[in-house]
């Protein structure tokens, strides 16, 4: 073996190890956002973490079903059923911290707030699905979200379409937000 063999060899060895470490998602693609989080994993636990700050500072006495791990394996589960993306769960966690905001000034205003104790669970689907439904350009339906979380359609198509209202259909989150959750 020539040298010019041997390194083309080292080379070839350096570029499988750099490849194992750098984490795909189901359709092969870089999950660059993951890798700068610590991995996919470190990262679903970071939104995890942001969700039930988010949640504890909107809900006083806010149900112990709603916990770190709880939220952790809810987001894992998306990944593993529909790719639900570490980028997806920073878009969610902006969606989430307005629609707090937005129902805070709803209950300020003497209204009847729309986020309870008794609804997390489902308004936690509906804003994953909010999510992919703007991040995306082919998403699962409706049905497919009932069915995985036992809830009826007809229970999600009406969630979905009060938190559309509550946020003022504004869903929009700028380069600039992203960033800053990401931080």
């Amino acid at each position: 073996m020539t040298a010019i063999e041997g390194q083309s060899e080292c080379e070839d060895t350096a570029q499988k190890e750099t490849k194992t470490e750098i984490q795909l998602d189901d359709q092969g693609y870089k999950d660059t956002i993951a890798q700068a989080l610590g991995g996919q994993k470190k990262a679903f636990q970071k939104i995890s973490a942001k969700i039930v700050s988010i949640l504890r500072s909107a809900i006083k006495e806010l149900d112990e079903i709603v916990s770190f791990n709880n939220v952790e394996q809810f987001l894992l589960y998306l990944n593993s059923v529909i790719n639900f993306s570490v980028s997806e769960g920073l878009v969610a966690t902006e969606l989430l911290s307005r629609f707090i905001n937005k129902n805070a000034k709803h209950e300020a205003l003497g209204k009847r707030g729309v986020l309870y104790n008794d609804n997390i669970g489902t308004m936690l689907v509906c804003l994953t699905l909010i999510t992919q439904k703007i991040c995306r350009d082919s998403v699962a339906r409706n049905s497919f979200f009932a069915s995985q979380f036992t809830m009826q359609t007809s229970v999600l198509n009406l969630s979905e379409v009060t938190f559309l209202k509550l946020m003022q259909f504004d869903l929009w989150v700028e380069e600039k937000d992203f960033w800053k959750i990401f931080q």
